[in-house]
């Protein structure tokens, strides 16, 4: 059912698509400071998993660590 749900949101965004980003593009453009602070801290300190960090990562920073100290080894002969 879920699968049925997306596709049919899919297949209503795609024709839309351009008059919907038009209007987001409006509504950005007629924005305020004051709006556009609100937005901002509002989309700042909304709910979020406590693990949100582990889920964002992609493990590239630890893979280059690993990369880096394999490489200090066979640079020193090791």
């Amino acid at each position: 059912m879920r699968d049925q749900r997306i596709q049919e949101w899919v297949e209503t965004r795609d024709p839309a698509g351009p008059e919907l980003e038009a209007l987001e593009r409006l509504e950005r453009e007629a924005m305020t400071d004051p709006d556009a602070r609100t937005f901002l801290k509002e989309l700042f300190t909304r709910w979020r998993p406590g693990d949100i960090a582990m889920i964002l990562s992609s493990g590239l920073v630890e893979q280059q660590r690993w990369f880096a100290k394999a490489h200090r080894r066979r640079a020193a002969g090791g």
